[in-house]
């Protein structure tokens, strides 16, 4: 049976009464037909295909660790310039 990733609302089929299903519920199949928003499934990979693995954190073109000073842009390099004090 296929398990639901979200929380859904619907009504039942037969009673017509207000279900609220949680996620990791395997909900009876005159149910799980109400649920048309494929977003509310589990996905779960095919037999033969790998896991569906996250997106690559790292934004580096060599796969290398990206430092922060790579990341952040250029600033010039100075004295700051400083306020005459009042007094």
């Amino acid at each position: 049976m296929a398990r639901l990733a979200a929380a859904v609302y619907v009504q039942h089929p037969t009673t017509h009464e207000a279900l609220l299903l949680q996620p990791g519920d395997e909900p009876e199949p005159s149910v799980a037909a109400l649920i048309t928003n494929p977003a509310a499934w589990e996905t779960s990979p095919e037999p033969g295909e790998e896991a569906a693995a996250a997106p690559d954190p790292d934004p580096s073109p060599a796969g290398g660790t990206a430092d922060a000073a790579s990341l952040s842009p250029a600033r010039k390099t100075g004295q700051r310039r400083t306020r005459p004090s009042a007094e």
